[in-house]
């Protein structure tokens, strides 16, 4: 039963999958964030109207999404540490109550074979 429980421990402790690196700036990037208001001018065009840096634009609520995504991933790998770090101190204590356990298995049979081999010396020895 107890290794069994350990095995679980063990099995659930597995490492998150690493977080995404960032990647490389392309050349015509934008330097910044540019916020886009509607029937506003930006500073993406120039006075041609030809775009001055190569960029994403995204709908508003899809940008929020993205935050809430970001701020979850965030909060599940913290929540995943604290539920490691729980799983590695349960498996200590299973551990070190196995160790207990086999002791006092080791000493009670020692007490069995040494009880049965008096009482056999006794039997033998009234016997004569």
């Amino acid at each position: 039963m107890i290794a069994a429980a350990l095995f679980v421990l063990s099995a659930t402790a597995a490492e998150p999958p690493p977080f995404p690196a960032r990647h490389a700036r392309h050349a015509n990037e934008c330097q910044q964030t540019i916020g886009i208001a509607a029937e506003q001018r930006t500073p993406l065009v120039d006075a041609s109207g030809v775009a001055v840096c190569s960029g994403v634009l995204i709908p508003l609520s899809e940008a929020a999404y993205l935050v809430d995504v970001r701020e979850y991933a965030l909060a599940l790998k913290a929540h995943t540490e604290a539920e490691r770090l729980r799983a590695a101190a349960d498996y200590a204590r299973l551990s070190a109550m196995v160790e207990r356990e086999r002791r006092w298995s080791r000493a009670a049979t020692a007490w069995a074979i040494v009880s049965t081999g008096a009482a056999f010396g006794v039997a033998v020895y009234a016997t004569q």
